[in-house]
């Protein structure tokens, strides 16, 4: 038997994304005003070192309007060459 698709968000929604970026001043403040556009609402940003100080982790907590909202802040995120990963 196939395992059931995962239940689909009821919207709005708090939904939080994570990005992971090399650890350069400029890149972060474009990274953090390119998502704060995209998400077009106030957000709460946390940021995270690693141990290592290899990269930066940014975490945008937002709520999301829809599917589509959460898609255009993805979009934006993929499409920077400083974001190593989102999560």
């Amino acid at each position: 038997m196939a395992d059931p698709a995962p239940p689909k968000l009821t919207y709005p929604c708090r939904f939080p994304i994570k990005a992971f970026l090399r650890p350069d001043s400029g890149a972060e403040s474009r990274v953090r005003r390119m998502v704060q556009d995209a998400i077009g609402a106030p957000s709460q940003i946390s940021r995270q070192l690693s141990s290592q100080g290899n990269y930066t982790c940014l975490t945008f907590d937002f709520v999301a309007d829809s599917e589509d909202h959460v898609a255009r802040v993805r979009a934006v995120l993929r499409a920077e060459p400083a974001v190593l990963m989102s999560l």
